[in-house]
């Protein structure tokens, strides 16, 4: 099994702990916006399986698996789990704005962000 399954696997049962705290104390409304965010991830593992199934069936390995994960987790230069994209200067006053963010949070000035390949998944 993929880390990254094994590991979404654990965060779901974090969350069922978590609705039924949530159950107990007769509040549920703030678990609604997740709904929609489970249903994606859901998605996207079962788009991540066939992906790998394809390329595991032209003769690619577990192993360089893990190793192209490893090299893109180190991308960034933290080996955390995750790829963060550092945040760049706004061009009209140097805050510093996350990749992403359509408007500088400080002086309003539009960034040109644009959706990434995954956002409709």
């Amino acid at each position: 099994m993929l880390p990254l399954i094994g590991g979404y696997v654990m965060g779901r049962r974090t969350a069922a702990k978590v609705a039924g705290m949530a159950s107990v104390s007769g509040s549920t409304s703030s678990l609604e916006p997740w709904a929609d965010l489970d249903a994606r991830v859901d998605r996207l593992l079962l788009v991540i399986e066939a992906m790998w199934s394809m390329l595991k069936d032209d003769g690619h390995t577990d192993e360089e698996l893990s190793a192209r994960i490893a090299e893109i987790d180190n991308s960034d230069g933290v080996a955390d789990g995750r790829k963060v994209v550092p945040a760049v200067a706004c061009r009209a006053c140097g805050s510093k704005v996350m990749v992403g963010i359509p408007r500088c949070q400080t002086c309003g000035t539009a960034t040109g962000a644009v959706a990434g390949p995954l956002d409709g998944i």
